[in-house]
């Protein structure tokens, strides 16, 4: 995989990366051409020296161009990143609901992921049928990456 800054960002700020993979994540940052003291500072240090990557990260991130992010935007950002390769792969998107779940409830149940948060507890409600099911997952995918198409559903819905 690949190093991104703008995941690691987010990651980071919702506390998802255990420091103890924080060297060999400096490390893909270093294959991926992204250079500096501090990024290969954190590349050496051992996976168990905890102290010595807590010191580490503050610089590394700022070497990175990171800044520190509210929860809610962290969350957001890896949902709709989620989300985007969910719809454009054709993967079944019902085994990406713990994730969304695990998002809701890191950034504090944000209105916007309540849908997929939340989904296999609403699940009792809709269909049996699992295509059923991935169509209505989508939709809900389609409307985290569109707020204007989550307002117009929900006011058909309402109106239906």
């Amino acid at each position: 995989m690949s190093f991104d800054p703008a995941t690691f960002e987010a990651e980071i700020a919702l506390k998802l990366i255990p420091t103890e993979r924080l060297p060999s994540i400096a490390q893909d940052a270093l294959e991926a051409g992204f250079e500096g003291p501090h990024i290969l500072r954190m590349a050496i240090l051992e996976p168990d020296a905890g102290w010595g990557i807590d010191q580490a990260l503050p610089p590394m991130m700022d070497e990175l161009g990171c800044r520190s992010i509210s929860s809610k935007e962290a969350a957001l950002r890896l949902a709709r990143q989620c989300a985007q390769r969910i719809l454009q792969s054709g993967e079944d998107p019902l085994l990406s609901l713990p994730y969304f779940r695990q998002l809701m409830e890191e950034a504090g149940y944000i209105d916007e992921l309540i849908e997929l948060g939340f989904f296999d507890d609403e699940d009792i409600f809709l269909s049996d049928d699992p295509q059923e099911r991935r169509k209505r997952c989508r939709e809900d995918l389609e409307e985290l990456l569109s707020p204007e198409l989550r307002q117009r559903r929900r006011a058909e819905r309402k109106a239906a």
